[in-house]
């Protein structure tokens, strides 16, 4: 049983792994022994979501705004990705679906490179814009919502923007680590390589006796996360009561919108476009002091009730990782393909492999490409 000084010192850590990533960096005045301590707890008491930021990787987001009491009432109906692919076109590119009360529908894609949004177009009209899908990161304990500290958090937004591009070698193994860490935000190292997690992302086959290539998970992911691709998590305590909301504001708007929510802790993204937008829920009396902030300072935002809201993990499987291009369409055999690339170890030759080597080696591989990472 953590003292309260224990207590509050661990929700300081999981509010600094939305900036800090544990695997390759120290997080401020928590020793790297205590470190890893504090995330196993982390992960047993609390919920995560991956922060994932895409636009280093050429990948935006098609973002629609819809009003259909019809498609409201079909998308509230829907039971699992089948269920969407019947009513959406290129469901597999779905990013999230946001049912909100009065029949408005709000629906993000993935805008992947290669491939021709024309339907996606044709079924949302003159209703979309393209935004980026932006972490809210938060990289000290939150200090309130005074301006000074808004207008600090808010330079986050146009930090993350000003990002370059990452062009890598083997995007399919970077997509792939992608959508697992989606699935379990604060996985260890050594668990990015079980295929069958890799598989369940997405719900595609997947061959359990193989497991992804250590030096190759390890290099791609350290690149990624030096990117800010990948790495970090926001990290929240799950609250069974509350409300659902959408905030919608004018771009203009935006660093003020981004500082709010950092401040507050109240979303993980906002979606940067025409107009930036989060989903929030409301469930404590602080939580109601922040929106109550926002639409202070932001006049122009409006929140919206949501009925239903959904994420989706990153869809791998829509790349070709031997043509190298995105189609709307699933891969099924995905696994098999990236096989072909060398990216695939059998657990058994492995395991045979490790037995002729000492069992410090076999643990020194991981901690060498941790340690070789941290700044």
């Amino acid at each position: 049983m953590l003292s309260m000084e224990g207590q509050g010192k661990l929700w300081d850590v999981a509010v600094k792994l939305s900036c800090y990533d544990y695997r390759l960096e120290d997080i401020p005045s928590v020793s790297r022994q205590s470190k890893y301590y504090y995330v196993g707890l982390i992960r047993r008491r609390f919920d995560a979501l991956h922060l994932r930021f895409m636009r280093p990787l050429g990948t935006r987001i098609l973002v629609s705004v819809k009003r259909s009491r019809e498609l409201a009432r079909r998308l509230l109906e829907a039971r699992g990705l089948d269920d969407l692919c019947s009513i959406l076109p290129y469901c597999n590119l779905i990013n999230s679906v946001n049912v909100l009360a009065g029949g408005t529908v709000v629906l993000t894609w993935h805008m992947v490179p290669d491939v021709d949004y024309g339907p996606v177009k044709e079924f949302v009209g003159d209703d979309y814009y393209v935004a980026d899908q932006v972490p809210v990161v938060t990289c000290s304990t939150p200090a309130g919502l005074s301006a000074e500290n808004v207008e600090l958090l808010g330079s986050y937004l146009r930090w993350h923007l000003g990002l370059p591009r990452l062009d890598v070698r083997m995007p399919a193994l970077a997509y792939v680590i992608v959508a697992v860490l989606d699935v379990d935000p604060l996985m260890t190292l050594r668990e990015m390589r079980n295929v069958v997690k890799v598989a369940e992302a997405r719900d595609v086959e997947a061959n359990g006796g193989y497991e992804l290539r250590a030096k190759y998970v390890y290099r791609y992911y350290r690149l990624l996360s030096r990117h800010r691709v990948v790495g970090r998590a926001f990290v929240y305590k799950p609250e069974p009561l509350g409300t659902s909301h959408l905030l919608i504001a004018p771009k203009e708007c935006g660093d003020t919108f981004y500082g709010v929510l950092a401040a507050s802790r109240l979303s993980a993204w906002v979606y940067y476009g025409e107009q930036v937008m989060a989903g929030v829920k409301i469930a404590t009396e602080e939580q109601k002091e922040a929106v109550n902030r926002l639409l202070t300072l932001c006049p122009e935002a409006e929140i919206h009730y949501r009925m239903r809201g959904a994420i989706v993990p990153f869809p791998y499987e829509c790349f070709d990782p031997i043509e190298e291009r995105w189609t709307p369409r699933r891969n099924e055999n995905f696994l098999k393909l990236i096989n072909k690339l060398r990216l695939l170890v059998e657990k058994e030759k492995m395991a045979r492999l490790k037995g002729k080597r000492a069992p410090v080696e076999e643990e020194g591989e991981e901690a060498e490409a941790v340690e070789e990472s941290a700044p």
